[in-house]
């Protein structure tokens, strides 16, 4: 099993199997937790003894149910997400005297053929006991909720899901369950509507052959408002302690360790739109033959306004900057430092019900550091900037872009299904060659015996001899009967193969289609809403700036009719006259004279690009731009 087969055996694992103690999980003293719990709200504390039963089973139903709403309300109405279906359910609920016990069931299906079987609906069965009392209701908690994996079933889900994929051992599959039913969930239903969620995944360990995986285990806490939660309003603390892989590499013999430092994470959104993340450093040590590898970064800050989930986009609205900071790298005893990664990006809803969406991202490099590394380099690199927007574009192009990506990548999993089941294919139909191939000799020697045997079976009584040219005509008889038993068994393989591939086949194609369909739709909302895409690309050194900026969408004042385009996009000559005479295109280029010098790029732009660029102040320019159907480069007019 190589690294990348070992990491997502452990977050498919991580995301499938949602276990926990059998013991209720209590708030340590002191924490964020008992806080929280002794200062809740103590709305619906009058109940009566006798009505607590009822009111834990109705918050717990009603907590079920959330989830349904919340996928239904943020992703329910599209096709195209990483979840297409999304059903949580309650079923034998059985009451005590101060705790119930019932039966939950998760059902979902992936968007996306993440692997083998994603593409049918999946079902995850857990035991909760949810406890309720006085005492809890004092603290302000109707109901505390333990949840325990059902093993039987959920665990021949995900052995059924890592075997197919990953050809996990059975003994690191008992290893991975092993560790993750260990796994304590808890949660805490608040008396003013809140929830808080504590799930500690256990560690565990895992060895296929040079390769293994040592996990010590990981918690996320989560926290929502039934009122909210639906609208993307949410906390969450994730805690990853260390982990380490190690990983060979089969045709060289060479190995790699890789060790993770623990990594925590505090995020989220608040009710006034507020956004926060924050990290601890992150750091990652590889060792192979070539030395220590230290890569590191100091964090990661982000910070948001007017943040809110908009269902019809699948994605939040608002402004947010990051900040990536301080990375860098220690080779080998070298320190590299490379500088920090800032960015911020803004998604609003515009008057006519469409979007508009920029993001800007700059590298503030530490150039002393990359003149050092290579040292060909004539200047000094301070900054890169890179920038892309949209202008009023529509949800409805979002949605086919991501359905065509989708299919894209069904069709992709299906064409290597298929490359696969005609090398199964290829390789059995060798099959009954080799095993007749195998057998001449015997084969010859037997027939020979079977020969003789004829004749002295004619004419000399039975001996001792003739006894074992007998034996040898049985054995000719059962040779033959084991070639003409491996070609029927290749022939149906065969058959099977070449079934297998033509269906694969035939669901690529189909895939593909479905693909052209949906980026089709793209264009045509694109153009109809005659949306505006822009990139930006901008250097800094210690000797001047160069750029690049580039702006195209259809012409504001354009009187095309989407029927129009619509006709144009299965006639090519149509649609490059409706271009010609509709696309709004600017493009600018532009170099610092003394950064052009130090690039030695000056004789190449006054003796090939002359007609083509000119001088604004210290900058040497070309602007390209569609005026009215003729493209010209510094107004010099070129064919289209």
């Amino acid at each position: 099993m190589k690294l990348n087969q070992l990491a997502l055996a452990i977050l498919t694992a991580t995301g499938l199997l949602v276990a926990c103690s059998d013991e209720p999980k209590k708030p340590e003293k002191g924490t964020k937790t008992e806080q929280a719990a002794q200062t809740a709200t103590p709305a619906g504390n009058t109940a009566q003894p006798g009505d607590l039963a009822q009111q834990a089973e109705d918050r717990y139903r009603a907590n079920i149910e959330l989830m349904n709403t919340a996928y239904q309300k943020m992703y329910g109405q599209h096709t195209a997400w990483l979840i297409k279906q999304y059903q949580a359910s309650v079923s034998d609920y059985q009451r005590g005297d101060n705790s119930a016990t019932a039966t939950s069931k998760l059902t979902f299906q992936f968007g996306l053929p993440l692997f083998e079987g994603a593409d049918q609906p999946l079902t995850l069965t857990n035991k909760d006991t949810i406890t309720y009392n006085k005492e809890l209701l004092d603290k302000g908690i109707v109901a505390h909720i333990d949840t325990q994996a059902d093993t039987e079933e959920t665990g021949k889900l995900l052995k059924k899901i890592l075997k197919d994929n990953l050809n996990t051992s059975d003994t690191n599959l008992d290893s991975i369950l092993t560790g993750l039913s260990n796994t304590k969930t808890a949660t805490d239903l608040h008396t003013d509507g809140s929830v808080h969620v504590i799930a500690e995944t256990a560690p565990f360990q895992v060895q296929e052959g040079d390769d293994s995986l040592d996990f010590k285990g990981m918690k996320q806490e989560f926290r929502y408002n039934n009122k909210t939660f639906a609208d993307g309003v949410m906390a969450m603390d994730l805690t990853v302690e260390p982990f380490t892989f190690t990983a060979t590499d089969k045709k060289d013999g060479d190995s790699a360790t890789v060790a993770f430092s623990p990594i925590k994470v505090e995020y989220a959104i608040n009710e006034d739109g507020t956004l926060k993340l924050n990290t601890s450093p992150l750091k990652s040590e590889t060792t192979a033959k070539e030395g220590l590898f230290i890569f590191e970064v100091d964090g990661i800050d982000a910070n948001g306004s007017g943040v809110k989930f908009d269902p019809a986009l699948m994605g939040y609205l608002g402004d947010i900057d990051y900040n990536i900071k301080n990375i860098h790298v220690t080779y080998n005893g070298d320190q590299r430092p490379f500088g920090d990664i800032t960015g911020k990006s803004s998604t609003r809803k515009n008057s006519g019900d469409n979007y508009d969406a920029r993001d800007e991202m700059t590298w503030n490099i530490n150039g002393a550091t990359l003149k050092r590394l290579v040292p060909q380099i004539p200047v000094e690199p301070q900054s890169l900037r890179i920038s892309a927007s949209m202008e009023n574009f529509s949800a409805a192009s979002k949605q086919a872009f991501l359905e065509s990506y989708i299919a894209l990548i069904a069709g992709l999993n299906a064409a290597q299904k298929t490359s696969a089941a005609n090398m199964v294919a290829g390789d059995t139909i060798n099959t009954p060659a080799a095993a007749a191939n195998a057998a001449p000799a015997e084969n010859q020697t037997a027939d020979t015996a079977t020969d003789a045997n004829a004749e002295t079976a004619a004419s000399v009584p039975a001996t001792d001899g003739n006894a074992e040219t007998t034996a040898s005509a049985a054995a000719s008889d059962i040779n033959a009967e084991t070639v003409t038993s491996v070609a029927a068994s290749a022939e149906t393989a065969t058959a099977s193969s070449t079934q297998t591939a033509a269906d694969n086949e035939k669901a690529a194609a189909e895939y593909e289609k479905i693909a052209q369909e949906k980026l089709q739709t793209v264009l045509q909302e694109l153009v109809k809403n005659k949306t505006r895409l822009s990139f930006g690309l901008e250097g800094t050194t210690d000797s001047g700036k160069a750029s690049f900026t580039s702006s195209v969408g259809i012409r504001a004042d354009s009187t095309a009719t989407p029927e129009a385009w619509q006709q144009a996009f299965d006639n090519p000559k149509e649609l490059q006259e409706l271009l010609r005479n509709n696309l709004d295109l600017h493009a600018e280029a532009r170099i610092n004279k003394k950064l052009a010098e130090k690039l030695e790029l000056v004789p190449l732009i006054e003796s090939q690009g002359a007609a083509f660029i000119t001088i604004d102040g210290e900058d040497y320019v070309a602007k390209l731009d569609n005026d009215n159907g003729t493209l010209k480069i510094n107004g010099k007019p070129l064919p289209f």
